[in-house]
């Protein structure tokens, strides 16, 4: 019951209004009236000049009239009106307050004006979280997620769309309309994610609820019109009925002109666009919205495929226009600055990549030096904006998601700044390239290990690293339980578990956020420039290749201490053919086959290595960043000869990064008398249960028992006990089973004692739990085992293997293997290595030493020294001095010295014999 405001008139007014808004079936003349009453309502207590609880609820009501009459700005302010008086009432509920900010929200969202949107949904959700029994939260975790859906984070919008629905399903009476609208959100978010069957299942689902039938139409076209079945994409949208609001109908002509455009039927197409443009400036008038840019974008391609590329690029500033809220310049040439305001970043950088391919598309046919460089101009601000919205993302699974396409933007970027090059011959263009490549690799590892530093700065809340540790530890834990649940009804429970614990994790990285000095580190940009990359170079003594992989073309670049090159050579078949040849003998010859990897080894030697080869030559260390399917290929193995024996491995220790940004990210000095090593070696029990799919290791308990360290074999060597100690130790040596699971990385695992055959989660180490781990005082980690090095390949990041989980966790350097290991292979090399690392080699240098020890071994049979048996151990981290090769340098200088006092003492007695021999002789010329 609403408290009286005790002003006749204005309760007269404010009584009048109640009965029109509560009218069960309210018309627009009914919401009219309702609306004038309230007005004068609000109108007289105003006069008054007090508190009154019914003037913040007239305040409210008529926020809601203007937005059922499409006036947001109006409603804006009443709902705001409402918050501040609403201040001035003693003892007024919070559950006001929070339908006024989740509807100004609403208001806001509408006219696309999305980070005062984002304000008012989290001031909301802030009293939420703090009111019990409050209404209308699924429609806030409805707006929540829409929100997340307009800024590219589908997967977190699928988790509030989900939980808005579980609020819906959990009352007493549910209330279909609202079921159906937020399904339709859910499978749209489902389109999005690319879950095109996923997606048209759940629309159809719903057609026989008879609600909303329009909309859902027209998002099943939308779906078929996204999968290019035009056909059936238009047979929907025709069944949408004209009567439809006015911006879904001007979405719905963008739909049929580009089913049309598909169809390559582009006048109908060109028709179709224009009455979208003329419905938009009708409702809209000269505003703009993301609609009209759409409706521009969509004329560009018209004229980009008619070949009228500057119309296109006028049709694109329109759109790009029409996405920035003060910018207005319609020169093409023009870009507007990455400050401004957008209304939507997603479509504006979407339209900056359009802008940039037709450019240079016009560069190609003017060959016009600025028209390609106004191309390579808007990729960079594109790339810019695309790093932008990534870090805006709250987990790491959205971010891999929205980095995924952006490898093929990178590809068109670093074509045009080599295109540049050809022309003008600066190296400006080249240096321009290798930072887009970059740019491209380890983004969001490398966010994530430098989140586990930045966590550390001042003024970072202790309790908000606990809590976001506690929670992603119950995710973790609800996942193993999910992986593992054969119960349908349980395992759906799991799932709703596991999203809300995904949505309460995101609201505390976002707390994180607030504090200046770790939003400054986050977002800084984890590009080097080549002058600091050079002094590392140099302080390693070491020469650098890294690669960028397109889809026709492979780009290389070298350093050295001194020098900087680039080169950019197509991608034929013979090449691809080479490296699956090569690939294919390493990870999949079956025992007792003959290898035959020798000739497409040499073939890509040369042309991934031999280039550089004079430039190379001069050092002994060499660092590889690769790039794509080259992810897969040991560099070491690479025959540098056509003869069988001779290996880049001879002549080089090798060491790979995923990006020149990760080194120098910590200190990595290492102290060999102090380091603590865990080793562990769990398969050493003969009478080991091979029921459980894991066999006995009878070389791995030799692998690990000269290693000066803790070491703990068989039933000693469990899961439980290496979660509880791993923290305290500087090296870890695992000689175990593993898996990957290149369709679902978080499946892989390590194995370690299989106490338990019921409960796998119990000796299996998942790639998951790895991530939650915290080992920032490891140096070294050295993962013995099937394929710890193996797994899905997702452009940009790399190989989503086992030891990317433990240098995500904290670990700068990781030994482990690219296919199923060789039991006493592995062995024979592991020793090997702890016995290069005691004698103060470097990581990398330990591991070729032990790999030549092993090839020199005259015990060694010749059908064990192929690649296959001894390549599968790569290092990936920082190349580092072995306090070895100073010994060696000491020593060696020693002995130049002591050899060239030598050379001169002998020079300068034989001057002087022959002196004397002159004297006799009577010929010395003074």
């Amino acid at each position: 019951m609403i408290v009286s405001g005790q002003n006749n008139q204005g309760d007269k007014y404010y009584l009048k209004a109640e009965k029109y808004y509560n009218i069960i079936e309210p018309t627009s003349q009914t919401d009219s009236l309702a609306l004038k009453n309230y007005l004068n309502a609000i109108k007289d207590y105003l006069r008054v000049q007090k508190g009154y609880p019914r003037l913040v609820d007239a305040f409210f009501k008529s926020g809601t009239l203007y937005q059922s009459i499409n006036d947001q700005r109006k409603a804006i302010n009443s709902y705001l009106q409402s918050i501040k008086h609403s201040q001035k009432v003693k003892n007024s509920p919070d559950s006001g307050l929070f339908k006024n900010y989740l509807y100004a929200g609403n208001a806001y969202y509408i006219l696309s004006n999305f980070d005062s949107a984002k304000y008012y949904f989290d001031q909301a959700e802030k009293i939420s979280l703090n009111t019990r029994n409050i209404s209308s939260l699924d429609r806030l975790y409805n707006s929540l997620g829409a929100l997340y859906y307009e800024s590219g984070n589908y997967l977190q919008s699928e988790n509030y769309f989900e939980k808005a629905i579980s609020i819906i399903n959990s009352q007493k009476s549910i209330d279909k309309d609202a079921l159906v609208y937020l399904s339709n959100n859910l499978a749209s978010a489902f389109r999005k994610l690319g879950h095109y069957n996923k997606a048209l299942k759940l629309y159809k689902d719903l057609l026989p609820y008879e609600i909303g039938l329009a909309s859902l139409k027209q998002n099943i076209g939308h779906t078929y019109l996204r999968m290019g079945k035009n056909d059936s994409a238009l047979m929907y949208l025709s069944q949408v009925r004209s009567e439809i609001d006015p911006v879904s109908r001007i979405r719905l002509f963008n739909d049929f002109a580009n089913a049309y455009f598909n169809k390559k039927e582009y006048q109908q197409a060109g028709l179709y666009f224009n009455r979208a443009l003329k419905e938009n400036i009708t409702f809209f008038g000269l505003g703009k919205n993301v609609d009209r840019s759409s409706t521009h974008l969509g004329k560009s391609s018209i004229q980009e495929q008619q070949g009228n590329y500057r119309k296109a690029l006028e049709e694109l500033q329109l759109a790009i226009i029409n996405l920035t809220l003060s910018f207005e310049d319609k020169n093409i040439y023009t870009n507007p600055p990455v400050a401004n305001n957008a209304i939507s970043v997603l479509e504006l950088y979407h339209t900056l990549i359009r802008k940039a391919a037709v450019f240079r598309k016009l560069g190609s046919e003017t060959k016009e030096f600025k028209d390609l460089e106004m191309a390579l101009k808007t990729y960079q601000l594109a790339l810019g904006l695309a790093d932008y919205i990534r870090k805006s993302y709250d987990s790491d699974e959205a971010k891999l998601f929205f980095g995924n396409d952006l490898h093929e933007i990178f590809e068109q970027a670093i074509n045009t700044a080599f295109d540049l090059y050809d022309r003008d011959k600066s190296n400006f263009y080249l240096e321009t390239a290798f930072t887009l490549s970059e740019m491209s690799k380890g983004a969001v590892l490398y966010e994530s290990i430098r989140n586990l530093e930045i966590k550390n700065v001042p003024g970072v809340p202790t309790h908000l690293i606990e809590q976001e540790k506690r929670i992603k530890q119950k995710i973790t834990l609800l996942m193993l339980k999910l992986s593992e649940s054969q119960d349908t009804k349980n395992g759906l429970d799991l799932r709703n578990q596991i999203r809300d614990f995904e949505i309460e994790l995101g609201r505390v990285q976002k707390q994180f956020e607030k504090n200046e000095t770790y939003y400054h580190l986050k977002y800084n940009s984890n590009t080097v420039s080549r002058k600091d990359l050079q002094s590392y170079l140099k302080n390693a003594n070491t020469a650098a290749i890294s690669y960028f992989m397109g889809s026709t073309e492979l780009f290389t670049f070298f350093l050295s201490p001194d020098g900087f090159s680039a080169s950019r050579q197509p991608i034929d078949n013979a090449f691809i053919k080479d490296l699956y040849s090569f690939k294919n003998e390493l990870y999949e010859l079956p025992a007792g086959s003959k290898y035959n990897g020798y000739a497409p080894s040499f073939r890509l030697f040369q042309k991934l290595v031999y280039p550089f080869i004079r430039s190379i030559s001069s050092y002994k260390k060499l660092l590889i960043i690769p790039d794509g399917e080259l992810n897969y290929i040991p560099f070491e193995a690479l025959n540098s000869t056509p003869k069988f024996d001779k290996f880049i491995l001879h002549d080089y220790a090798i060491a790979y990064a995923y990006s020149f940004s990760f080194l120098g990210i910590k200190s990595l000095k290492t102290n060999n008398t102090q380091d603590r090593i865990l080793a562990m070696a769990p398969f050493t029990d003969r009478s080991i249960n091979s029921n459980i799919g894991f066999l006995y290791l009878p070389a791995s308990g030799e692998e690990i028992k000269d290693i000066n360290g803790d070491r703990y074999y068989g039933k000693d060597a469990q899961k439980k006990l290496f979660l509880k100690i791993a923290s305290n130790y500087n090296i870890i040596h695992l000689a175990t089973h593993a898996k990957t699971d290149v369709n679902d990385p978080l499946n892989a695992f390590i194995s370690f004692y299989p106490y338990s055959q019921n409960k796998q989660s119990d000796f299996k180490l998942f790639t998951s739990e790895i991530y939650n781990m915290r080992l920032n005082n490891l140096k070294l980690v050295i993962l013995s085992a099937c394929e710890t090095g193996n797994g899905k390949l997702v452009n940009g990041e790399g190989i989503m293997s086992l030891a990317r989980a433990f240098a995500y966790a904290g670990c700068p350097n990781i030994i482990s293997t690219l296919w199923n290991a060789n039991d006493e292979s592995s062995s024979k090399i592991s020793i090997l290595l702890h016995k290069y690392l005691k004698e103060g080699y470097s990581a990398e240098e330990a591991l070729r030493k032990a790999k030549l020890t092993y090839l020199n071994d005259p015990e060694i049979e010749s059908r064990f020294r192929t690649p296959n048996y001894w390549a599968n151990f790569i290092f990936v981290g920082e190349i580092q001095e072995s306090s070895n090769d100073n010994l060696l340098t000491y020593v060696s200088l020693f002995f130049m010295t002591l050899l060239l006092i030598v050379i001169l003492y002998w020079g300068v007695r034989k001057k002087k014999v022959q002196f004397k021999a002159q004297l006799k002789q009577g010929t010395v010329i003074i």
